[in-house]
């Protein structure tokens, strides 16, 4: 990596994770050490339901229906989720209208906290709210990203995020090279700390019986001081007078037992966290249609496979030998228009309603072929490759589950 010091030997690790489903906050602490995430990551769901039925479909797969407190959040939303309107997570207190018609921001609250918008932000339309008929109580996002109030009872799509932030320590003790490379290896990255708060919470899950000085590698490190992931939060926590790049070898940062931050030889050693990939994959040795095989999996799982990029492929190699297996990929018998062909806008997944956010397909030679025109579901075959064939047909199929978990992983390694 441009600019990261060397190191050989080792130190502890703490990572930090975002669970659901995703991209997300990652911290890792080498001496002990931690790996991050971007905060929130959006899903749009093209299911209608209700606004209550939506929150509890968030609440379950993901985080819980969309929080917006910036314009950053929107645009995060605008390249991905192409809707007319959909729910998202503020809901109003019907008592705050008080026989009036207001905007007031501390009448609308988020569903995951249950707060108000800690920034203020608002992106009400044009005269809205407006609580047309006494009953517009939650909110729906329209397709130029404005908000507008609506009856909680009309069934609409909706938009999720995962947010939920944890912070694992690993005690296997690498220098701080080794601490970065184990955690990108689990799909995280040293911890990168933005604040009081989350220096106070990294801190907290270094066991005290550990280590006999409780420190942990951090994702800071010299030349200029910068963050493993390439982050430009500007938060620093250093002891008075450091760093000092004592000996003129103190390249990588750890977090002392004072909760204070000390630039130390990147060979020390020290301890580390781990996560778990983001999705996981079941092989269901029963037969079924697809519709029958999506409820199932809906139900038990998180939904039927949803595969991004040949990492998944690899996944699911080692643990599932199959002939055929359906997977979560359905096409649209619209975008066909008399005409054969592989278009990634005609097909979507069954979890999202969308297409690939990679554009990744793996079709098996002169597929998708849409053979008597009533091939819109995807099978996977023993090369792993896809094939399109009628829905009604029953196969074994894939499901998968999205949330990760982290673990506290004692290692004497």
């Amino acid at each position: 990596m441009i600019g990261k010091p060397s190191v050989s030997q080792y130190e502890g690790v703490l990572i930090y994770f975002l669970w659901s489903v995703t991209d997300l906050f990652l911290l890792y602490l080498f001496l002990n050490s931690c790996s991050r995430y971007p905060l929130r990551k959006y899903y749009y769901i093209d299911l209608k339901m209700t606004w209550t039925a939506a929150q509890q479909y968030c609440r379950e797969n993901y985080t819980d229906l969309a929080t917006i407190e910036s314009m950053d959040d929107i645009n995060m939303l605008n390249p991905d989720f192409y809707y007319s309107s959909a729910w998202i997570g503020l809901r109003d207190n019907p008592e705050s209208w008080k026989g009036t018609v207001s905007s007031n921001a501390n009448s609308w609250r988020w569903s995951a906290s249950g707060e108000t918008s800690k920034t203020g932000y608002q992106a009400w339309n044009a005269n809205e709210p407006n609580n047309v008929g006494g009953r517009e109580t939650c909110t729906a996002m329209r397709t130029n990203g404005k908000w507008n109030d609506a009856q909680c009872e009309t069934q609409l799509s909706f938009i999720c995020y995962t947010g939920k932030k944890k912070i694992c320590f690993i005690p296997t003790f690498q220098t701080w090279d080794s601490a970065l490379k184990y955690c990108r290896q689990q799909h995280a990255d040293l911890a990168m700390i933005e604040g009081s708060a989350e220096n106070t919470q990294v801190f907290s899950v270094i066991p005290v019986d550990t280590l006999p000085i409780k420190q942990a590698w951090i994702g800071l490190y010299r030349l200029p001081w910068t963050w493993s992931d390439m982050s430009q939060s500007t938060f620093r926590n250093w002891l008075p007078r450091v760093p000092d790049n004592y000996g003129l070898n103190q390249f990588c940062a750890a977090e002392n037992p004072k909760h204070y931050w000390d630039d130390k030889d990147c060979t020390a050693d020290l301890n580390s966290c781990s996560h778990y990939p983001l999705r996981k994959y079941y092989y269901i040795d029963t037969k079924m249609s697809w519709t029958d095989a999506q409820q199932y999996c809906r139900e038990n799982y998180t939904d039927l496979a949803t595969i991004e990029s040949m990492d998944d492929i690899n996944m699911l190699k080692p643990d599932f030998y199959y002939s055929l297996a359906w997977i979560g990929l359905r096409d649209d018998p619209q975008s066909w228009m008399t005409a054969m062909g592989s278009d990634a806008n005609s097909w979507r997944w069954s979890a999202t309603g969308e297409t690939s956010k990679t554009g990744y397909q793996i079709w098996d030679p002169s597929q998708p072929n849409n053979y008597h025109g009533d091939q819109t579901c995807v099978l996977m075959i023993t090369n792993g490759k896809w094939n399109d064939m009628p829905c009604q047909g029953k196969q074994s199929f894939i499901c998968y589950t999205g949330k990760k978990r982290s673990e506290f992983i004692n290692s004497t390694n």
